[in-house]
């Protein structure tokens, strides 16, 4: 790839001409992780994956995108004019699009994350802590940052495409090459038959850069961190709607400040999701990380959430404990069957293992293991939620319960269950059971009308497959005069 550092005229060529082949070349989405809609503003809507993980048809449905939406690979967001909308990839990775933009997930894996960028304008944050290895395509290159930074990505036309460093480093490549930019330093890319780039110093910082560096800031002071382990998403949402409290033997819990007579997964809907079946999508604006890790339990007259285990607690009284790795889950409730076959659930506590439902698609019977009780060993029996709904009334008053029929089909509305009704109720132990609660599982998002049509006009671009690693590249010397 040859270039050219500075602003005086452009290199001509990356070596060899981009073959359109290469850059239409479809890459399949990979990996189970799962990403959410963290902020939007203004009309957002998601084009999910097909069956079994696929990226969207181009003829497929828009519906709308609400905060807390899980995204997996293969769906696709878009934004319209004067919008902009937040995708938590993970706890520390995060992609922004502003008005009139699309991008599509790739890949959700632990150690890997990939997006394209089809057109528009778009941030990524790579902050600290990101363990996972990045990469942002476009019709025309990749961007790969090489640790911790902000980079902006804006894809003009298919066969122009502007990279901004504004903090940190990164790879720009294509399949001929690569070169690195810079913090201070805008690349230019241009033409699909005899692309051509230019590196020069970056105009100084707009109202785009000033959002995400405040979105950027708001994340990363928020002081709900001290309290949990950094692997959770969507922890600094929980500042500003309640407050961190300790409790005897688990240490620092979180009361959302809701009163008496609310409860965890009272507020938002379920939907069946690939591989993870039933997922709780919460209404609340806060309701990621207290959804999908940790656990919960009454403390007096209120539920709080407990984290789980954090570096350095002892749950046993032998020692610190190795480093807790949160494990996300669809939902961390059990579920129960009502007298007369209505579909129940409560928040699972401490003390309680959950069995999960979810698990490879296409082997029956197939399910991951069982994730243990988190509690202190001494105190797990007094925070089992399944058996205290029985003897307990503030917690059996925890056991949301809607008619079989209407399991899955839009937002709760819970029906009023009385304390003897809950004593009767049956405990679903294992997975394959709650699958068979809604005869008629919902497509993605369905309970929703959509938001409107994607802009007219645009071509559907096809993500790049990701260049092989071992992949021998050119080395930056030979790319720039």
């Amino acid at each position: 790839m040859r270039g050219r550092r500075g602003r005086g005229g452009w290199a001509m060529g990356f070596g060899l001409a981009l073959a359109a082949s290469a850059v239409a070349q479809a890459a399949a989405p990979s990996g189970n992780g799962v990403a959410r809609l963290s902020w939007r503003a203004g009309e957002v809507s998601v084009q999910r994956g097909a069956a079994g993980g696929q990226a969207a048809e181009p003829s497929a449905a828009w519906t709308p995108g609400g905060v807390n939406t899980p995204l997996l690979a293969g769906d696709r967001v878009a934004t319209a004019a004067g919008a902009r909308a937040e995708i938590g990839l993970d706890y520390a990775d995060f992609l922004r699009l502003d008005g009139d933009t699309q991008a599509t997930l790739l890949t959700l894996r632990s150690d890997d994350l990939q997006a394209s960028v089809e057109h528009g304008r778009a941030d990524v944050a790579v902050l600290r802590g990101a363990r996972a290895n990045a990469e942002i395509d476009t019709p025309l290159v990749a961007v790969r940052p090489r640790g911790e930074g902000v980079f902006r990505v804006d894809v003009r036309s298919d066969d122009q495409t502007v990279i901004t460093v504004r903090q940190g480093a990164a790879d720009v490549s294509t399949p001929h090459g690569s070169a690195l930019v810079r913090a201070g330093e805008t690349m230019t890319v241009m033409g699909a038959d005899d692309p051509q780039y230019q590196i020069v110093d970056a105009a100084p910082a707009d109202g785009w850069d000033a959002w995400n560096a405040a979105r950027d800031r708001r994340i990363e002071d928020a002081r709900s961190w001290a309290y949990a382990d950094r692997y959770y998403g969507g922890l600094y949402d929980l500042d500003g709607y309640g407050h961190w409290m300790f409790a005897a033997g688990f240490g620092r819990v979180w009361a959302p400040g809701m009163g008496p007579g609310w409860a965890p997964y009272s507020a938002g809907r379920w939907v069946n999701e690939p591989y993870w079946g039933w997922t709780w999508v919460s209404s609340e604006p806060w309701g990621w990380a207290p959804y999908h890790y940790g656990r919960w339990f009454v403390d007096g007259d209120e539920w709080v959430w407990w984290p789980g285990p954090a570096m350095g607690l002892a749950l046993t009284g032998a020692g610190p404990r190795e480093r807790y790795r949160p494990v996300w889950a669809p939902a961390y409730v059990g579920f129960v069957r009502m007298p007369g076959g209505a579909v129940g659930w409560v928040a699972l506590g401490p003390g309680d293992a959950m069995q999960p439902w979810w698990g490879p698609q296409g082997r029956p019977g197939a399910r991951v293991g069982m994730i243990a009780a988190l509690g202190p060993v001494g105190l797990r029996a007094r925070y089992a939620n399944l058996e205290l709904m029985g003897r307990d009334p503030v917690v059996a008053r925890g056991v949301g319960a809607v008619p079989a029929a209407r399991f899955g089909a839009g937002a709760v509305a819970r029906e009023p269950v009385r304390f003897d009704e809950v004593r009767q109720a049956e405990v679903v132990r294992g997975g394959p059971e709650a699958r068979k609660f809604a005869p008629r599982p919902q497509e993605r998002g369905a309970a929703d009308p959509p938001a409107g049509r994607r802009q007219a006009g645009r071509k559907q671009a096809q993500p790049k497959a990701r260049k092989a690693d071992k992949k021998k590249q050119r080395p930056d010397s030979c790319c720039r005069l």
